[in-house]
């Protein structure tokens, strides 16, 4: 168990990377990443606020409600402000109304239980989101540079990280049921790939100042 709670500390501390990325990259940052960059900012507030709930009232799930929401808004405002296609963007900010009904409803049900009805849905949107996103990156520029936008790394982030996470959301109780302990590995999983993502958002700001540099 020491490997998990390693994992879990560096996880919790890998939201410094795209912060720290993002610090040296703001006289450049476009409104989008900006967004962005404030909601990691408030991500390591979250993880703040996580720990001192633990220890004061062994819960933090409150917490994780409320995180669900703001994380949803920030990528959400990212692909909107991302795209010129008038249906598409109606349809994004519908989709954030059907997540509130959903942070809605877990929150009533019960706030201090996992609201997986609402992290579900939010993992599977932002993956749809990321996918119709490459598409229309790789069908306007399927050079070998595409590598150098920002968004390709933001999509590659949330394929990695929200794509495993929604699998595991999903079958997490069927795992139960079998009689499987996958507590552990679903933390060690969520560790290792909010790591990743992490680095991968870091270097979407860094592909940004590079990008306003080279222009």
């Amino acid at each position: 168990m020491k490997l998990e709670k390693l994992l879990v500390n560096c996880s919790e501390v890998s939201v410094l990377i795209p912060v720290i990325a993002g610090i040296r990259s703001y006289p450049v940052l476009t409104l989008p990443f900006k967004i962005l960059f404030y909601f990691f900012v408030l991500s390591g507030l979250f993880e703040i606020q996580s720990r001192i709930a633990i220890v004061l009232w062994q819960n933090n799930m409150p917490g994780q409600h409320l995180f669900t929401v703001v994380q949803f808004i920030a990528f959400t405002l990212l692909f909107l402000l991302h795209t010129q296609r008038k249906s598409l963007r109606v349809l994004l900010v519908a989709n954030m109304l059907v997540l509130f009904g959903f942070a809605l409803f877990n929150a009533i049900t019960s706030i201090k239980d996992p609201n997986s009805l609402a992290r579900g849905y939010a993992a599977a949107s932002l993956t749809v989101y990321a996918l119709i996103y490459l598409y229309y990156l790789f069908a306007i520029d399927s050079t070998r540079y595409v590598w150098q936008y920002p968004m390709f790394w933001i999509c590659i982030g949330i394929l990695m990280y929200f794509t495993v996470n929604f699998m595991y959301i999903m079958t997490k109780q069927y795992l139960i049921a079998k009689h499987l302990d996958v507590e552990w590995v679903g933390h060690l999983l969520h560790s290792v790939l909010n790591i990743i993502a992490h680095c991968l958002y870091a270097q979407a700001f860094t592909s940004l100042r590079k990008w306003k540099t080279a222009s």
